[in-house]
């Protein structure tokens, strides 16, 4: 949005100028039927690993840890999709 002089109040608060809708849409079936044919599990492990390289990068120790333990988090549950997958 937009915010130009003409909303600026006595406050010195912005205004946005443009109109926000609050209307979200839904997703649709073809989005729906493909998110349910997805590897899950593999998709999990590529963000697993890419939350690793970001921590690998990271001068923060707090950010750091973080990005490391939502990698186990995502490992933890692609396992767990993997063990119901093949019956384990």
């Amino acid at each position: 949005m937009r915010y130009g002089p003409e909303r600026l109040g006595g406050d010195g608060a912005h205004r946005p100028t443009g109109k926000s809708y609050s209307y979200r849409p839904e997703p649709s079936g073809e989005i729906l039927r493909v998110m349910a044919s997805m590897d899950w599990d593999d998709y999990l492990r590529h963000e697993a690993a890419m939350y690793r390289q970001l921590a690998e990068k990271s001068e923060n120790v707090f950010g750091k840890q973080e990005l490391l333990d939502l990698a186990v988090v995502c490992e933890e549950v692609a396992n767990s999709i993997e063990d119901r997958l093949t019956g384990g």
